[in-house]
């Protein structure tokens, strides 16, 4: 978690000419909150904010808002060739204007058997995550009893680090199968990137005995949830409806990609087309 207090104080901290050069040198490394902060610090100092504003180069690596605008004017209910056209006047052209429009969401689409996945598999998941922290929560004051009864401190040390373990899981970001339909049906924007993973079950970590697939949906607020995937059904199901609810949300991984995440999930997308890396689910053929 980021500490907002201690990045205002290191910021209030520097003088006017280390302010400066650490903005000049490191500005387009920050996350948009971090960047904020240091904004308002130069207003306060009233130092010259203009190194802040946007150059042509930096307004064509923020290709994303062109999206968040036609994702709006679709809000609006504004027609596909309204869209186009709009989208035209901003300096795109044909093809990239026609991109933007394949990545929006279907807001028609309905699939009785994608929700049922969805929900059912990510309340799966919730519930687990509860059961997991309860559990936690017993053995460690169980382990803390038995320290401090039988003087084995020992055993109550591990008990309270297994209570701030409890205590880490359940600050993480967990949400029930409900929350996470509703999400995709109405803020589907939220959901940038779709990991599918397969897990290898081994004895020895030699022999594998069987694989199990699965996928993860990473938010831009950090939420994650990884579910089962495995049955061709399924698979199908799911692909089906994600195309249809998030089709602008990025699909695949490499040890880049996670990075980039990692660094600004909020500006993940954008990230990955400054890269060519980007590859929307909608425009991707791939078995789960």
């Amino acid at each position: 978690m980021i500490d907002l207090n201690q990045i205002k104080k290191n910021y209030a901290s520097m003088t006017d000419e280390r302010l400066i050069q650490f903005a000049n040198e490191d500005r387009k490394t920050l996350t948009k909150v971090a960047l904020a902060i240091l904004v308002k610090e130069f207003e306060t100092r009233n130092l010259d904010t203009t190194l802040f504003e946007r150059t042509e180069a930096e307004l064509n690596f923020d290709k994303e808002r062109h999206w968040f605008f036609a994702l709006e004017e679709k809000r609006k209910g504004k027609d596909t060739d309204s869209i186009h056209t709009s989208l035209l006047e901003r300096k795109l052209s044909d093809e990239e204007a026609a991109h933007i429009i394949n990545r929006l969401p279907d807001s028609t689409y309905a699939d009785d058997f994608f929700e049922k996945l969805i929900t059912d598999r990510c309340e799966n998941q919730y519930q687990g995550g509860i059961i997991a922290q309860v559990l936690l929560i017993g053995v460690g004051l169980l382990a803390i009893s038995f320290g401090m009864a039988n003087a084995f401190f020992p055993a109550a040390a591990i008990g309270v680090f297994v209570l701030l373990s409890a205590l880490f899981v359940g600050k993480r970001k967990e949400y029930d199968g409900k929350h996470w339909y509703q999400r995709l049906e109405t803020n589907p924007e939220s959901v940038v990137w779709i990991k599918p993973i397969v897990e290898k079950h081994t004895v020895w970590y030699v022999i594998t005995l069987f694989k199990t697939k699965k996928v993860q949906l990473l938010t831009r607020d950090a939420a994650i949830v990884t579910f089962d995937c495995d049955d061709e059904k399924d698979v199908q199901v799911f692909f089906n409806g994600v195309k249809k609810f998030i089709p602008h949300a990025h699909i695949g991984y490499s040890f880049d990609i996670y990075e980039m995440y990692e660094r600004d999930p909020n500006e993940f997308i954008n990230a990955l087309q400054y890269e060519g890396v980007y590859s929307p689910v909608i425009e991707l053929k791939i078995n789960l």
